[in-house]
């Protein structure tokens, strides 16, 4: 996951980290937290044209007990962006995971992904159940589709077409680009919207043909048998209509409905932060 720009261990190239931050596989991650917590690490997973700062109201509390790993997708805030398609690939982003949990030390750990980041963090509990303990995640589309849905192929094949159409220019005009949003909390807001001047377009056109596509995960919802909770902003309807079958197909889910739409640990903080731990808190691992 990294290209000619910089080694997989490189000297990362961040400006402002509350803790240590190292970069693995092309990725850049920040860390918080005491690194001798007793409570296992918690991965954070951010979604599409986001970044770091997506987390930026919920770190202050998740870090108190734990050491808090937060990733930078690729393209996204201080990751590279790479032109090859194969570094997309989810496959990839489970490999680097792997990488960084090993490189942190401890043997299982907790995640949670946020839309596009639920999507890869729901395939890496999939594929790594032995190194997870417990999973949440916030509403995703990502999640609800199926690889063979012929139509979601050709949306996501119009929209990465229409990024490299546009470039940086049209970047805000994306229905997901910070600017849409309305209720984000101002701090959270700014410094989303500065890291989105670090998107890259080509880097963002290959995220939606390679690595959205890998995160489908209709057809394998009921392998999903890890401890797990959906954080649910209730105020997403198109969302809503996924419920049914989230609840049917995952064995072990608990939904907690909060007020709010789909970045709900950004739009929600405290209440968020609030079902998050005390679902660690549950399951708290060996």
């Amino acid at each position: 996951m990294q290209d000619a720009r910089c080694a997989p261990d490189a000297p990362p190239r961040s400006e402002e980290s509350a803790g240590q931050s190292l970069r693995l596989h092309g990725l850049h991650v920040d860390l918080h937290g005491p690194a001798d917590a007793p409570a296992p690490t918690l991965l954070l997973v951010h979604g599409f044209m986001a970044s770091r700062a997506q987390w930026h109201g919920n770190l202050a509390r998740l870090s108190r007990r734990r050491r808090v790993a937060v990733v930078e997708l690729l393209g996204h805030g201080r990751s590279d962006a790479p032109r090859d398609p194969a570094a997309y690939e989810v496959a990839r982003y489970i490999d680097a995971f792997e990488a960084l949990r090993e490189r942190l030390g401890g043997r299982r750990w907790h995640l949670c992904g946020q839309s596009l980041g639920a999507g890869i963090s729901v395939s890496y509990a999939l594929a790594r159940p032995e190194s997870v303990i417990a999973h949440a995640f916030t509403n995703s589309g990502a999640v609800m589709t199926h690889p063979a849905d012929a139509a979601k192929v050709a949306e996501r094949r119009a929209t990465a077409a229409a990024i490299r159409a546009g470039g940086r220019e049209k970047l805000p005009e994306a229905r997901v680009h910070p600017s849409r949003a309305t209720r984000y909390p101002p701090q959270t807001l700014a410094r989303l919207m500065q890291d989105a001047a670090r998107l890259d377009p080509e880097a963002m056109a290959l995220a939606m043909e390679v690595t959205v596509a890998g995160t489908g995960a209709m057809h394998r919802l009921e392998a999903l048998r890890l401890p797990t909770l959906l954080i649910n902003g209730r105020w997403e309807k198109r969302f809503q209509t996924h419920l049914p079958a989230l609840r049917a197909g995952i064995p072990h889910l608990e939904v907690v409905d909060l007020e709010g739409g789909h970045s709900i640990n950004a739009e929600r903080p405290e209440a968020f932060d609030a079902a998050l731990e005390a679902f660690l808190d549950r399951h708290p691992g060996p």
